[in-house]
């Protein structure tokens, strides 16, 4: 945004450094990369020679960023090239096959509900809804050259174009995945709750009416937030059930009436039990598959149900089932 104000080019690196950056905490971060050619379209005046120029050199200052946070990447990438299998191949690969792209239509409803379980119903139909007139808003006011409209289509149009594209990349590999994969629509829904703010300021004059608004919006997405703090708090306990789950298992394995764990989320929850997996299988049940007719003698079931907070991991009912 200060280089879609300025033009300086040392904004431009630093957009491109922290995004790289970002790339290097989590592979899902990529979308962020939108965030360069963004910024050259929507500085004005300005050549296409000039905009390529800047979006491509803070794209590899991006790049470089990464690789200076994570060489082990282009140490495994050059080894690879000369013809050995790395332990990064063997990442990748596991990676493309936890997150094939498949179902859109499917991983889109599941991303939809994710978003809607991240912020909150009010939240999440409020930031919608900004999202549509606030974006109308600045096709209509496209052509203000005036500081402050500048300034809002940057960080408006800046904050969304990753965002919706993280939706995106969630809508195509979501399809099945369990409440934890939420996690990786933070963006959008950080986006959502800048939207509904946004919508709620700029429209509502009436101190009175946008503090109504506020208080709905926001009590009902501290209700929710209230709802993990709450289950981390009882997470804390020395026994839950997924610890029950664990000795459980292991119980089990010193007796020899366990002898392979399946699970039935891919990838496998947080909220599964720890398993001693020197000397037990995890096995991931086919999809589409009863795991009750799957399961074999000396296999052990283990289900998680998502309860009241999906994307956390903490204090989720766990349950083990053996039939013989």
């Amino acid at each position: 945004a200060r280089y879609v104000e300025t033009g300086r080019l040392a904004h431009a690196v630093a957009a491109g450094a922290l995004c790289g950056l970002a790339l290097g905490m989590v592979l899902s971060a990529l979308p962020v990369f939108a965030v360069l050619p963004g910024m050259v379209m929507l500085r004005r005046p300005m050549g296409w020679g000039d905009r390529a120029r800047v979006a491509l050199f803070a794209g590899l200052v991006g790049l470089v960023a990464y690789a200076a946070t994570n060489p082990y990447v282009p140490y495994h990438l050059l080894a690879a090239a000369r013809g050995a299998r790395t332990p990064l191949t063997s990442n990748v690969g596991n990676s493309t096959a936890f997150y094939s792209a498949g179902r859109p239509v499917e991983g889109a409803l599941n991303a939809a509900r994710l978003a809607v379980a991240g912020t909150s119903p009010a939240l999440a139909a409020v930031g919608v809804l900004g999202l549509v007139v606030l974006g109308a808003r600045a096709v209509r006011h496209r052509n203000d050259a005036s500081p402050d409209a500048v300034r809002r289509r940057a960080h408006g149009l800046l904050l969304g174009l990753p965002a919706l594209l993280t939706a995106a990349q969630a809508a195509l590999v979501g399809a099945g995945k369990p409440g934890e994969f939420g996690r990786f629509l933070l963006l959008t829904d950080v986006f959502l709750a800048v939207e509904a703010v946004a919508l709620i300021h700029t429209y509502l004059r009436v101190t009175g009416v946008a503090a109504l608004a506020y208080a709905a919006v926001l009590g009902w997405t501290a209700a929710g937030g209230g709802r993990y703090a709450a289950g981390f708090a009882r997470d804390a306990k020395p026994q839950t059930s997924r610890l029950a789950a664990a000795w459980s298992i292991e119980a089990g394995r010193r007796a020899g009436t366990i002898r392979r764990v399946l699970v039935t989320a891919e990838p496998a929850p947080y909220a599964a039990p720890p398993v001693n997996l020197f000397d037990l299988p995890v096995v991931l049940v086919p999809k589409g598959t009863d795991p009750a007719t799957f399961a074999a003698p000396g296999d052990a079931v283990v289900s998680v149900d998502e309860g009241g907070t999906p994307i956390s991991w903490a204090d989720k009912p766990v349950r083990v089932a053996t039939d013989r």
